[in-house]
């Protein structure tokens, strides 16, 4: 089929119409699915706030954390790169951003060597639990920091990486051979009492709950 150069141009400019035509409706679709979302997460922030903080957070202010932390207390927020950890530590008074060399694949061997200490062999047993491990992975993402909190008795804590399936409580603070009875090691756990926060966020809602989990810790013991 052929057309002229006039027919070629007329039908050109309607099909550019047709298409400028779907353009603008979605663009018009788009804005409304937009102001939709807009009113919707007011509603949400409105009517149910502390789950809104959680699946929106807002940056929190260091003092707002300081507020209702007490003088024995600290929170610590760890975050792993590729080969580095960082760790915000906050106090009552103070605060400090620490950082440590170590790869994450240094921290997933680490990781992987004590959770594999801790299962139950092919033979039914249990091995040796690797104090070895534990100690190094202490040395990179604890002791940097300690003398920071020296005064410290309770802390919570903001996982990542490693830490959110090997609890610092676990870590050991002197060097060892691995051991199947281990109640005579440094655990970090004796030197202080933990809770984990799922956020630093969690911090502003929640510090009732955080506070009841503190003496909840204190009863048990």
């Amino acid at each position: 089929e052929s057309f002229t150069a006039n027919e070629w141009d007329v039908s050109t400019q309607k099909y550019k119409e047709k298409i400028s035509s779907v353009s603008s409706k979605s663009f018009q679709s788009t804005d409304e699915i937009r102001k939709e979302i807009n009113i919707l997460s007011k509603k949400i922030s409105n009517e149910f706030p502390e789950y809104y903080d959680l699946i929106k957070p807002q940056p929190i202010k260091i003092s707002t954390i300081q507020k209702f932390l007490k003088k024995d207390e600290a929170l610590l927020d760890y975050f792993f790169s590729s080969d580095t950890v960082y760790v915000f530590a906050i106090t009552k008074n103070k605060f400090q951003l620490f950082s440590s060399k170590l790869s994450s694949k240094e921290a997933n061997i680490l990781e992987n060597k004590i959770r594999n200490s801790l299962m139950v062999n092919s033979k039914g047993g249990l091995e040796k639990f690797d104090t070895r491990s534990a100690y190094q992975l202490y040395m990179k993402i604890f002791r940097p920091f300690q003398d920071f909190i020296k005064d410290i008795k309770h802390l919570f804590v903001v996982p990542d990486g490693p830490i959110r399936s090997i609890p610092l409580h676990m870590l050991i603070t002197s060097d060892r051979s691995n051991c199947y009875q281990c109640k005579d090691s440094e655990w970090l756990m004796k030197n202080y009492n933990f809770s984990y926060l799922p956020s630093i966020n969690f911090v502003k809602n929640n510090t009732k709950t955080i506070q009841q989990k503190a003496i909840d810790n204190l009863i048990k013991k």
